[in-house]
């Protein structure tokens, strides 16, 4: 259970992150 709730926040940090990147992306072009 604890193992899975890791999980989830690690899989939402690198949610966000990847929409970070997706931004910087389109302001860059």
């Amino acid at each position: 259970m604890i193992k899975n709730q890791r999980n989830q926040k690690k899989r939402e940090r690198e949610r966000k992150k990847e929409r970070k990147s997706k931004k910087e992306r389109e302001n860059r072009s």
